[in-house]
């Protein structure tokens, strides 16, 4: 398996887990870029995912 098959892997991985928690949860990187975000924590902003993912906060 290739760097980018096991990176894809454990996103996928990640995106399985956030779904499954009754918890509103974002992970966000050093630069406080939302990286990830659940429906529950899409729920509690009030946001699109489209409006939240890949932006500084």
């Amino acid at each position: 398996m290739n760097h980018h098959e096991q990176q894809r892997r454990e996103q996928e991985r990640s995106q399985r887990i956030l779904a499954c928690l009754p918890q509103g949860f974002l992970y966000m990187d050093a630069d406080f870029r939302v990286l990830q975000i659940n429906d529950e924590g899409l729920r509690i902003d009030g946001r699109r995912s489209a409006d939240i993912l890949g932006r500084s906060h």
